[in-house]
């Protein structure tokens, strides 16, 4: 399990906390980075200002990377064409 640090940007009318963060890994020439933005609810706020992702409404959850594993993941320009033709 890993955690996020997020910043309020905004309060709804409702109360709820519009929130956003991101986190950049770099190890070994490779670049990773998460980003989550949401809706929080106040009274889901757990001690020490911890709130589950399960929790966070409109959630949107980026990751991209750059590197040899970002690399090796990627789909090269030819490989959807193969997935095309190929249905088994």
């Amino acid at each position: 399990m890993d955690t996020l640090a997020v910043t309020v940007i905004g309060t709804m009318s409702t109360g709820n906390l519009v929130v956003s963060g991101e986190k950049v890994i770099s190890m070994s020439g490779n670049r990773n980075c998460l980003r989550l933005s949401g809706i929080a609810n106040p009274k889901d706020i757990e001690a020490g200002n911890y709130v589950a992702s399960s929790k966070v409404a409109n959630a949107r959850i980026e990751q991209a990377g750059v590197g040899m594993v970002s690399d090796a993941t990627t789909m090269g320009w030819l490989q959807p064409m193969f997935l095309s033709v190929l249905t088994f």
